[in-house]
C-alpha cells in the first residue's frame, strides 16, 4: 500500500510524508522513553495493575494497519531500497524479501528472549538490557530520519 498509492499522494503532497515520519518518529521516542525507564518485573512478585489479556490473532493482524512501527519500517525500506520513482516490480520486490524474512527473524527473535532471559535476573540487568534496547531502538530511527524530504 505504501509502495504503490501512498507513495504517489506523498510524491504530491509532501507535507504528507513528513507528517507521517515526524509521527513515527515521535512513537519511537515514546517507545524507547517507555522502554528505557521501565521497572523490572519479575514472576515472583506480584502484579501491580490488573493483567490485561493478549490481542487475539486477529486484533494484532488489524493493529498492524496502524502500528507506528510498520508504517516507518515500510516508509524506511520502500525509500531506502526500491529506486525512486519505484516500479510495481521493485515494490513487490521489496516487500516480498521482507515478507520472507520476517519468518526467521522473528523466531530468532523468540528463541533469543528464551536465552536471554535467565541471564536477566537481577533488576540492575534488566534496567542495563533495557536501556541497550531503548538505544538501539533510537539508532533505528536513522533511516527514517535520514530520508525526511
Amino acid at each position: 500500500m505504501i509502495g504503490t498509492g501512498l507513495l504517489q499522494i506523498f510524491e504530491h503532497v509532501p507535507l504528507a510524508l513528513v507528517t507521517v515520519k515526524i509521527t513515527c518518529v515521535l512513537y519511537l521516542l515514546y517507545l524507547a522513553w517507555k522502554i528505557a525507564t521501565s521497572t523490572p518485573r519479575f514472576p515472583d512478585q506480584p502484579e501491580k495493575s490488573p493483567q490485561s489479556r493478549p490481542l487475539t490473532l486477529f486484533e494484532a493482524a488489524l493493529f498492524q494497519w496502524i502500528n507506528p512501527k510498520v508504517w516507518s519500517m515500510q516508509l524506511s525500506a520502500i525509500s531506502l531500497y526500491a529506486p525512486n520513482p519505484p516500479s510495481l516490480p521493485d515494490i513487490l520486490l521489496v516487500a516480498g524479501v521482507f515478507a520472507v524474512l520476517v519468518y526467521p527473524v522473528n523466531i530468532w527473535w523468540i528463541v533469543l528472549g528464551q536465552k536471554l532471559r535467565p541471564l536477566l535476573d537481577q533488576p540492575q540487568k534488566v534496567r542495563m538490557f533495557n536501556l541497550l534496547s531503548a538505544i538501539l531502538l533510537l539508532c533505528s530511527l536513522y533511516p527514517v530520519l535520514h530520508t525526511v524530504s
